[in-house]
């Protein structure tokens, strides 16, 4: 009886219910989630000091201040190489070298992501942006191994695979035109 203004309304109040039902995660900073702030650090969820330096770093790195960035998250990463962020800030590290147009640095920085955590959430995050700083040093039979490496280990992962296979498409022409 109502048409279309009641149904817009019904919709209107589901979608604003799922949104009170499903609420985003909250940051490590928000008050609920922060065990203590000082000196800088934030307490990772589980309890932990976060080196303050990562988010430091990744702050600047959002500013697009990538050289002081890269420092801020080398020295996070190297104060806690075993840490519950260190996957997090070697892989800021790396992306940061990335936009610095450090390429070099950056794909050796990504495979060390690799390396060290081959199950982790950025390991073919990791191994896809090592392809693309080896394209970018035109070092296409790098870039062209490691584009097979991603399609062999983490091709269950196939958010990235469709990019990647275009990728390997242009990497094998380039190498064998």
């Amino acid at each position: 009886e109502y048409g279309v203004e009641a149904a817009a309304v019904r919709c209107t109040v589901i979608v604003l219910c799922c949104f009170m039902i499903r609420r985003p995660p909250l940051s490590p900073l928000h008050p609920d989630r922060r065990s203590s702030v000082t000196d800088g650090q934030a307490a990772h969820p589980q309890g932990q000091q976060a080196p303050g330096g990562y988010w430091k770093g990744v702050s600047r790195k959002a500013l697009r201040q990538y050289a002081e960035a890269s420092r801020d998250l080398e020295a996070a990463f190297k104060a806690d190489e075993n840490g519950p962020l260190a996957e997090n800030a070697l892989f800021q590290w790396a992306d940061t070298e990335f936009h610095r147009e450090q390429f070099g640095p950056a794909g050796k920085l990504f495979l060390d992501v690799v390396r060290r955590w081959p199950q982790g959430d950025l390991a073919d995050d990791s191994l896809h942006l090592a392809a693309e700083a080896a394209l970018n040093e035109d070092k296409l039979d790098d870039g062209d191994r490691l584009v097979a490496r991603f399609n062999k280990e983490y091709a269950d992962r196939d958010r990235k695979s469709t990019r990647l296979n275009s990728s390997h498409v242009v990497i094998s022409y380039a190498v064998f035109c």
